[in-house]
Parts: structure tokens; sequence; C-alpha cells
């Protein structure tokens, strides 16, 4: 499912790299937790897996990163988020919308599915994240628990096959974070690779 090979990447400007020779296989529906301090590269390593690295963020990139047999280099970011969905650590620097809705919609209406397509999958997001009654909230009327699950609908709602989740319980209460982790758990007992 994941394979990484010999990956080094350093941003411009930096004197060191910020991955150093990473090598890594992941076989599909495994639950993997990557662990290390502040500054390792934990988010760096996320990005490589939809495509934002190398191709949204600069830097120099040896090494080769495939996902579903696909190199990350040489596909869009349309076709890697279709197969890669990335939650990062706060959900208020990923949600943009302002109705829930919109959010969950706005990945598969770029992908230019039908309307009856986009609010199945807008229907099935909110279903697997515990949030069906919130699905014409406002956004910034949830808690931070609620927003990160609608985070992770929005990644849902493309169908992909992994989801890459960067720090998802760092700024969350207890009750949020076990909400998370048992929506995280029943992804992975469906079958999806986290």
């Amino acid at each position: 499912m994941i394979k990484i090979r010999n990956l080094h990447f350093k941003y411009p400007g930096r004197d060191e790299e910020t991955l150093k020779g990473i090598n890594l296989k992941i076989k599909k529906g495994e639950f993997i937790l990557l662990t290390g301090p502040t500054g390792c590269g934990k988010t760096t390593l996320l990005k490589t897996l939809n495509g934002i690295i190398p191709h949204e963020s600069s830097g120099y990139l040896r090494g080769k990163v495939t996902v579903n047999d696909i190199n990350t280099r040489d596909s869009s970011i349309k076709e890697l988020s279709q197969i890669v969905g990335l939650v990062f650590q706060s959900p208020d620097d990923q949600i943009f919308s302002t109705i829930v809705e919109d959010e969950i919609a706005f990945g598969p209406e770029n992908l230019c599915l039908s309307k009856d397509e986009i609010d199945k999958r807008v229907d099935s997001a909110l279903r697997m994240v515990g949030m069906s009654g919130y699905r014409y909230h406002r956004t910034d009327s949830l808690s931070g628990g609620q927003k990160q699950r609608i985070a992770i609908a929005s990644m849902l709602a493309m169908k992909p096959l992994i989801l890459a989740l960067d720090e998802p319980l760092s700024q969350l209460d207890p009750k949020s974070t076990r909400e998370i982790l048992s929506v995280i758990e029943n992804l992975n007992d469906m079958g999806m690779t986290i």
C-alpha cells in the first residue's frame, strides 16, 4: 500500500535535511503510529504521501514514495487526494467553509461528481464520523472535537484508501480524544489504512 525507499527531504534555506534515509512499508489495512519529538519530520513525511511534497511545498526531495503502486512524484495531487486523505493537527487550519455540508462537499465537487453522488458522499462521511445531525450547522459553532471529525469527514468524502492524520488529538479534551479515537478505530476496522 505504502512504500518509501531511501527518502530524503530538505526545506529551502535549511542546512539539515528534515527527512534522512527513510525506509518504510505499510500494508493495506494497517494502523501505524509515528512518534517523535516536535520538529523531527512527522508532518513532512505525511505530506510526501499525498503529494503536497513535492508538488506544493518547495524543497529538495530524493528517494521514492509510492502509494497504491503510484509514484507520488509522477502523479497529480488530484489523483493522490483520492488515495490518501490528510488531516492536519488543527481543524481550524483545514476547515474553510462556514457550513458543514459545504466543507465536506468541497472535495467531491472539485472532482466534478454529480449532485447525487456528492450528497451520498456527504451523508456517508458524516455517518462514519458520528456527525449525521450536523450537516447544516455552522462550522464555527462546533467544538474542537466536532471540528476534527468534520475535517476527517471531508477527507472521507473523497473515498481515500489511506487516512493520514497529523497529531489529530493534540488540541482536544479527553472526551473529544475518545470520540476521535473511536472514529479512527472504526475506520480501520472497516479496512482503511491509518
